[in-house]
């Protein structure tokens, strides 16, 4: 494999592509016919023998094509559950935004996905969270779930790239790192995608963000 054209292959891709979030929106259930045609030039291009050749010959379409559903673009909530423990230990639903003010312990888990132009979704990252409140303060907590995911052609979930954990007393905020990486075998770019999850008595938010300030 000439590692020095899929480095530039790499190198191409990764200055455009756009990696900030452009806001919400819904899981589609299915996928697009433009999104069907972009992958699977995507996958002829990473089963070659040599994708940056084979990217470098294709169309100027079919390349538009191949990086409408390889660019992450837009963020969206996948799936949100929060669940009340009460003191009988009996884990019932719990709508967040009617959640009683009651000494308890609480579980959420949260996924984010990242969608391309073409409307597939390129890779997913997820985080669960419990804690417990007593009189308005969160006084224990525990990450029990975190990773990611992507069967998009070219990229691959590479594992955790940090975590971090922040108590404010009336709520602990947690986020996880997720690192993806596009290209073939080390070559190419990586990427890192935050969850974050604040739980407090009753309530939780969720965001796509490192940040616990």
């Amino acid at each position: 494999m000439n590692k020095t054209k899929l480095a530039m292959f790499g190198t191409v891709l990764a200055a455009a592509a756009i990696l900030g979030a452009a806001g919400a929106g819904p899981a589609q259930a299915q996928e697009s016919s433009a999104a069907h045609s972009g992958l699977a030039i995507a996958r002829t291009v990473f089963a070659s023998s040599d994708p940056a050749s084979s990217y470098a010959r294709l169309s100027a379409s079919d390349r538009a094509a191949f990086d409408a559903v390889e660019k992450p673009t837009t963020e969206f909530t996948d799936t949100t559950i929060l669940k009340h423990q009460t003191n009988t230990g009996a884990w019932v639903r719990t709508d967040a935004a009617a959640a009683p003010a009651a000494t308890g312990c609480w579980d959420a888990w949260v996924r984010y996905g990242w969608k391309a132009a073409a409307g597939n979704t390129v890779y997913t990252a997820w985080q669960g969270l419990t804690w417990c409140s007593r009189s308005g303060t969160v006084y224990g907590w525990r990450v029990y779930d975190r990773g990611g995911e992507t069967n998009t052609p070219g990229w691959s979930y590479r594992g955790h790239d940090g975590q971090g954990i922040r108590s404010v007393g009336w709520e602990v905020r947690s986020y996880t790192k997720e690192k993806f990486h596009f290209g073939a075998g080390p070559i190419g770019f990586d990427n890192s995608r935050c969850v974050q999850i604040r739980g407090g008595q009753g309530l939780y938010s969720s965001r796509a963000s490192c940040t616990l300030a």
